[in-house]
């Protein structure tokens, strides 16, 4: 059963299985950038804070300055929904190292992976092509306990919707996260009628 997760205005706010509809479970994107000194103390501090309203954390990338992401989500009982960073090529294979490595101390606290984020190729816009995508995929598939933890990647709506092989990425993942900015589509309805809509094409198209 294909499930889709909707980001939008800073925060993961849904996650729903199209076919079931099912009530949503809420969590919040987390980047510790603001952060002048990333320490263990200053992360956990952020940890604690969130976990007074949230129960999951997804985040972009798989290291904290020197800290594992997973580690530190798992050290406050959080869930996390880890990004496979594949914006530096450079820094790929350390970043699905600190997955895997990640992943093994704490597999219980990741409930998805997602590989890449907004960087599907469509026209003049992204990295990498779906079957690049899918190898990266696959690597973190090879990490990863399939009964524990579901594995897929985050694009944005427009790349769901609009590019030649979404459907073919979106076919060989558990899970797909669907990035949606409301505040960039010009027209009379409000931002919460603009991103029902949007997450109505994407129930049509998946």
């Amino acid at each position: 059963m294909k499930s889709a997760t909707s980001f939008a205005v800073f925060t993961a706010f849904a996650v729903s299985s199209i076919e079931a509809l099912l009530p949503p479970s809420v969590g919040v994107c987390y980047v510790p950038w603001r952060l002048q000194s990333i320490t263990w103390e200053t992360l956990q501090a952020d940890m604690s804070q969130i976990s007074k309203y949230f129960k999951h954390i997804r985040t972009f990338e798989l290291s904290f300055g020197d800290y594992n992401a997973i580690d530190v989500a798992a050290a406050a009982n959080l869930y996390i929904d880890p990004t496979v960073q594949l914006g530096n090529p450079a820094k790929i294979d350390s970043e699905i190292n600190a997955f895997c490595e990640g992943y093994k101390r704490n597999r219980w606290a990741v409930k998805t992976v997602y590989v890449g984020n907004e960087n599907l190729r469509n026209g003049g816009f992204g990295q990498y092509t779906v079957n690049e995508l899918l190898g990266y995929i696959q690597r973190v598939r090879n990490c990863v306990d399939p009964s524990q933890t579901s594995v897929g990647t985050v694009q944005r709506i427009t790349e769901w919707v609009t590019a030649p092989d979404a459907m073919i990425l979106a076919s060989n993942c558990d899970v797909i996260g669907v990035n949606i900015y409301p505040f960039f589509t010009i027209s009379q309805e409000t931002s919460i009628q603009k991103l029902q809509s949007q997450w109505n094409s994407m129930i049509y198209h998946v």
